[in-house]
């Protein structure tokens, strides 16, 4: 299934109101032609969106195989952690086009779903920065560093088409279908649609259409637009043998009487028929190197059987002809030697010739050389040698063969088991955060919630939205430190302790290697939200008044581990005492001077390690994203200096 022009129109009126506001959380590789783009927002749910130049664009709810490298590595150089500002869509086009901002600078990246499709990535004037297949055609020249032109527009847009538009088909011989075809930029099923609401027959030519037809077939013709463009009347998937095929916007006349299934929302449909499409695509392009391997060997096994059965003939030949000329020596005892040429053409031999102290000559395509003078049995001899000699060579070739169909049977059980189990595993479904996993967050070894700010937005927010009257507040004593607001009752002295040292790990106290700090806690009614007349407070600061309750000297530390919430595995950061009461395993941190995602790749590791007798749960942690470690991290890397098991165990959610 292709997303269409129309059905592209809906999309990214879909996706400009879903995504606008979102930020770029990292951009993945699924195979050549598709890319993941995970976005983030500090109010909303995480999103995923996918870039297939041969399946459209679309926000999907699944896990997919993902990598780095190729195009989304492009992509991410251009726009990392910028702001989507909108989606759209030149009017009319398969094209679509994602703003992104990120001061002072503003990409757009591109996607053209007609012609083997591209994706394109712009500068603010339009200039190329980055694309997955420069080309050069006629009307325009796609490659890096030159400006970015449409292509000219193909087939009549149906949003301005009016019924004089369609007046032309009364005059051509070709059928109406296929004259819809090549004049409106619509797909296969639309047409087919319009065709049968219309109750105009398709094989009929366009000459034999009245006024009538052609008023039924405009009426039709917009009536399936605004069901297209509206995109939620009754979005439907159709499914053969249990696989998904094709999705609409509404119930297709012609999915009467096949397999289908009603979804929420246009997207979703497309979600469930597309991602199950590149998800296989991926999996193919996964086991093309296995195929290839296999080919080949396959060809170089057929090779050797090739190789034995012409050994093994030549040595027949040989041995037949050898004993054939011995058995004329012993019938003409006395031979004489300038009649040898002759005998040995007589018995078969071809080529037979005589030159400078050498006798040559091919015995059934076998060449023979030998020294000329010498006797016939001496002739027989040496013929015997080779038979001999090519006997040995079938051994070998019959080991290499051995070995070859050894390694094409593992080869052909490793693509076996690999497609049994591609057939068997359907792509999961990424579950629903909780709402306080947007931010920093934890549970105390009492059970209460802490959480805390990102940046300056998710403070703001933390404050303005989260912070209740019961809560308690914390900041650490030092400049660039988070809002942690500590949840629930009741709020005991170990609770407040593990709170504080949260907020002096995610401090710039991390990064600055400092060993210990201090933090305060007050309650909410001490902080203000809007500063004083006169005094300016930036985006996440807010005024303190009243007293600070102040804890000395904690120590910078942090653990991430993996914990079960509600009966599901996340990654979970706060201090070591709150992380060993409430997670299933752990690692413990101090700060260090290394690259925060090496640091990631560490913990990740050790963690599944750790699972290492839990297989289901390390294999779920083993898909997750580094970028879901890299984001508890604090504002740097670190130094793992204790690892172990935690007191929690884990209790699936069952569906």
């Amino acid at each position: 299934m292709e997303i269409s022009g129309i059905e592209l129109e809906h999309i990214t009126a879909k996706l400009n109101n879903t995504l606008a506001g979102y930020y770029v959380n990292n951009v993945y590789l699924i195979n050549p032609n598709a890319a993941l783009i995970r976005f983030h927002h500090s109010e909303k749910p995480d999103a995923q969106l996918v870039l297939s130049i041969s399946k459209g664009i679309w926000l999907t709810r699944y896990d997919l195989p993902r990598t780095s490298g190729g195009i989304a590595s492009k992509i991410r150089k251009e726009i990392p952690r910028s702001k989507i500002q909108k989606v759209t869509q030149p009017k009319g086009e398969r094209i679509a086009v994602i703003e992104f901002k990120d001061e002072p600078n503003t990409r757009n990246v591109i996607l053209e779903f007609f012609g083997g499709g591209n994706i394109i990535v712009t500068d603010e004037t339009q200039v190329i920065q980055a694309v997955l297949r420069p080309l050069r055609v006629r009307h325009r020249t796609v490659k890096t560093g030159e400006k970015y032109l449409l292509p000219p527009a193909r087939g009549t847009d149906v949003s301005t088409l009016v019924k004089e538009d369609l007046k032309p088909i009364l005059e051509t011989d070709l059928l109406v279908s296929r004259w819809l075809g090549r004049n409106l930029s619509l797909s296969k099923k639309y047409i087919e649609e319009i065709l049968a609401r219309a109750d105009v027959n398709p094989e009929a030519q366009g000459l034999s259409l009245s006024d009538g037809d052609v008023q039924r077939l405009f009426d039709s013709l917009k009536e399936v637009e605004q069901l297209v463009i509206s995109g939620d009347s009754e979005p439907t998937v159709v499914y053969r043998e249990g696989v998904p095929v094709d999705a609409a916007p509404f119930m297709l006349r012609a999915y009467k009487g096949l397999e289908t299934k009603r979804f929420g929302t246009f997207m979703e449909a497309l979600d469930e028929v597309l991602t199950n499409e590149i998800r296989t695509e991926a999996q193919g392009t996964g086991s093309e190197g296995l195929r290839g391997r296999i080919e080949e060997l396959q060809k170089s096994v057929e090779q050797q059987r090739e190789a034995e059965k012409a050994s093994l003939e030549a040595a027949e030949a040989l041995r037949t002809f050898a004993k054939q000329l011995q058995q004329h020596v012993y019938q003409s005892m006395g031979q004489q030697k300038d009649e040898q040429v002759a005998v040995l053409r007589e018995l078969g031999a071809s080529e037979v010739a005589s030159m400078k102290g050498r006798l040559t000559m091919k015995i059934s395509g076998t060449k023979i050389e030998t020294e000329a003078g010498g006797s016939m049995m001496k002739i027989a001899s040496e013929i015997f040698g080779e038979a001999k000699r090519l006997e040995e060579k079938i051994i070998a070739i019959r080991a290499a063969q051995l070995r070859l169909e050894s390694g094409l049977k593992e080869l052909e059980d490793s693509l076996e088991e690999q497609t049994s189990e591609a057939e068997a595993e359907k792509p999961e479904i990424r579950r629903e955060k909780a709402w306080y996993e947007r931010y920093r967050w934890f549970k105390t070894s009492d059970g209460l919630l802490a959480i805390g700010g990102r940046d300056a937005s998710s403070n703001s927010i933390i404050i303005r939205r989260y912070m209740e009257e019961d809560d308690i507040v914390f900041h650490a004593e030092i400049h660039g430190s988070p809002f942690f607001v500590l949840k629930g009752e009741p709020k005991t002295e170990k609770s407040i302790a593990e709170t504080a040292q949260a907020v002096v790990a995610f401090s710039r106290a991390w990064g600055a290697g400092l060993a210990v700090a201090d933090a305060y806690w007050m309650h909410p009614q001490q902080v203000k939200r809007q500063a004083p007349s006169g005094m300016f407070l930036a985006k996440g600061s807010f005024l303190i008044e009243g007293t600070k309750n102040y804890l000395r000297d904690i120590k910078t530390e942090c653990a991430i581990g993996i914990a079960d919430v509600e009966g599901n595995l996340a990654v979970m950061a706060g201090p070591p005492s709150a992380l060993q009461r409430n997670s299933i395993v752990y690692v413990t941190l101090v700060p260090d001077k290394v690259k925060a995602s090496d640091t990631a790749k560490k913990i990740k590791a050790e963690l599944i390690r750790l699972l290492g007798e839990d297989a289901s749960s390390a294999a779920y942690v083993k898909q997750m994203s580094l970028d879901d470690f890299v984001r508890s991290l604090p504002a740097g890397g670190g130094r793992i200096v204790l690892k172990g098991r935690g007191e929690q165990r884990y209790k699936p959610a069952t569906s």
